[in-house]
């Protein structure tokens, strides 16, 4: 089973002693839970991507990774563990999977061996109810019979449901008994003497001063969409939250996009290419979210359906379901092949060295706002030449449109700001009710190709993706009044 863990890191300095911890810790009660010794060998490539991108592989009793998630607090880790069956011979395939958009084509390898003496303590609160376990331990690292760093430290590992603000307290309280600074680092960096761990293979650009050139602009907005769609492709592997291939899919629609948006300033063979590599990325795992979305709004009818054709309704989702693990699969075998890891290898290059033009050494602003102003009138144009009732591909080329403009207004905030922002966020509101209408659409003609024995079911089920469609063909142009105004687009001119 995943876990969320949640934990912080203390220093101990070697006169540090731990029978102190078995007692009372303020208003808190402690007492030690065991004591074990731990032998665990971790796995990296050789220039440590795993550790680079926050990613943890090691074998102990068992194969267990560690996926980092984001933080609201910058002393505290969060990472999701991921355990997996096998020997320690071989590194099951599972795992492989789940760390291939950082190790791409590296080989995995064992980097280094730690031997951790470990005491746990369990903290309770006045009701006995567990905060949180502090594990005191003290590792020894060697790698290939050279012997790495040494070190204690202290672990304070929150309980399922424990409040964060619970930390402070906790942390003052072992400061008292001795215990030194937060660590930062995971175990393995510790062990190699690493103070923090290296930046990530796709950087975090920050965001441009007042006054950008255009080439930060476009690192930038590159750089995020494929840092978010590495950090969401192992969610798409897992698949134990669908969010996750929806949030990797918009993230490759986004990228493919901005390359579109940026292409005056991006070299056209290369981002040409990229875009329609990524194209391949982008049916796989549209493929998979169109099946989510559409089982989800099936699921969601069943209550409405009478009790004969229940089993008939019922039926036709299970054959939904099947289409959609088959979608998943196709995604997971793709993403083994060479082509998808030799992407990967790319899109990480493109985050770092974009290939741009001379012209992006220009300042930002005012030449950035001009390529808003291209997709927001192609949409303005395409809405001026529908007729009174336009037909569902008409409507779903506006919505294409829509999300262009979007996008653009979205690559562009750093010099169009909290106006180009507002924009963004009527442009999406219309890109819903223009999806809505899609998705209804799209449900109602795959029902109409059910088996005649689920003909009546799937009848009653396209009833309801039909008002839904009307009731969005009906609403999408007053969504569109309000965002057609001066007020909302004078800062494209």
């Amino acid at each position: 089973m995943n876990v969320l863990e949640r934990e912080l890191k203390l220093a101990v300095a070697d006169a540090f002693d731990p029978s102190a911890l078995d007692g009372r810790l303020g208003p808190w009660e402690i007492q030690i839970l065991r004591s074990v010794f731990l032998d665990a060998t971790y796995h990296d490539t050789e220039d440590l991507r795993l550790l680079r991108n926050g990613i943890t592989v090691r074998f102990r009793d068992g194969w267990m990774v560690k996926l980092a998630q984001p933080s609201d607090r910058p002393d505290l880790m969060q990472r999701t563990e991921i355990p997996f069956d096998g020997p320690g011979e071989r590194i099951p395939a599972g795992v492989l999977d789940l760390v291939r958009s950082a190790t791409r084509a590296a080989r995995l390898l064992p980097v280094a061996r730690l031997a951790t003496a470990r005491r746990t303590f369990v903290l309770r609160d006045g009701r006995g109810i567990e905060l949180a376990e502090i594990v005191f331990d003290e590792v020894e690292a060697d790698a290939e019979g050279r012997v790495l760093s040494g070190f204690r430290e202290l672990e304070i590992e929150l309980a399922e449901g424990a409040p964060i603000s619970a930390l402070g307290p906790v942390v003052a309280g072992l400061r008292q008994l001795g215990a030194g600074a937060v660590v930062g680092v995971p175990k393995l960096a510790r062990a190699m003497g690493m103070a923090e761990v290296p930046q990530a293979d796709v950087p975090v650009v920050p965001e441009p001063g007042s006054e950008p050139a255009i080439a930060q602009v476009v690192q930038g907005a590159i750089a995020r969409s494929v840092r978010r769609f590495f950090d969401h492709s192992p969610a798409v592997i897992l698949d134990e939250d669908r969010e996750g291939v929806h949030q990797a899919r918009v993230a490759v629609r986004r990228l493919r996009s901005d390359l579109r948006t940026f292409r005056r300033f991006l070299d056209r063979t290369w981002a040409d290419q990229l875009r329609s590599d990524l194209r391949i990325l982008t049916d796989l795992l549209g493929l998979v979210r169109d099946l989510d979305v559409l089982e989800l709004r099936l699921a969601l009818l069943l209550e409405y359906i009478p009790g004969p054709e229940r089993a008939a309704a019922e039926a036709i989702i299970t054959t939904l379901s099947a289409e959609r693990a088959d979608a998943h699969r196709r995604v997971v075998d793709a993403f083994r092949e060479d082509w998808y890891i030799s992407l990967l290898d790319r899109l990480v290059a493109a985050a770092n060295v974009p290939h741009l033009t001379k012209p992006a050494r220009k300042p930002a602003d005012p030449a950035l706002l001009k390529l808003a102003r291209k997709p927001w009138r192609a949409l303005v144009a395409a809405v001026g030449e529908l007729p009174e009732f336009p037909s569902p591909d008409e409507l779903h080329s506006v919505r294409i449109l829509a999300k262009r403009a979007r996008y653009a207004a979205e690559a562009v905030v750093p010099v169009g700001g909290a106006s180009a922002e507002l924009s963004a966020v009527r442009l999406s509101e219309l890109q819903d009710v223009l999806g809505e209408h899609h998705d209804a659409v799209v449900a109602a003609a795959w029902l109409r190709c059910r088996h005649p024995s689920q003909a009546l079911a799937a009848g009653e089920l396209i009833g309801f993706e039909v008002a839904r469609a009307n009731r969005a063909a009906e609403g999408w142009r007053d969504v569109w009044e309000s965002i057609n105004h001066h007020s909302i687009t004078r800062w494209m001119r």
